[in-house]
């Protein structure tokens, strides 16, 4: 009697384990998929936000340069006059 209640767990279980597991992937499935794509969306902002803030600093980095040539440049106009009234 015992022999045949181990028989009948063991096949149990092994008629359980692939039936649930087969169960529990097509349970969790888009359960993982949506976990998957909340990281991608989080990480995506996350680049985005980085790419807005190297933008912005490569902006303000063009503003200094264009500066820095329009007082080269009022410099060098002052020179030019100052050597062109030196020589008269």
């Amino acid at each position: 009697m015992d022999e045949d209640i181990l028989a009948i767990l063991v096949i149990g279980i092994l008629l359980f384990i692939p039936i649930a597991g087969v169960t529990i992937r097509f349970a969790l499935k888009p359960v993982v998929e949506s976990i998957a794509r909340l990281m991608e969306v989080k990480a995506g902002s996350e680049a985005s936000e980085l790419l807005e803030r190297r933008m912005a600093l490569l902006e303000q980095e063009l503003n200094a340069t264009r500066d820095d040539l329009r007082t080269l440049a009022a410099k060098q106009d002052f020179d030019r006059r100052l050597s062109e009234h030196g020589d008269t």
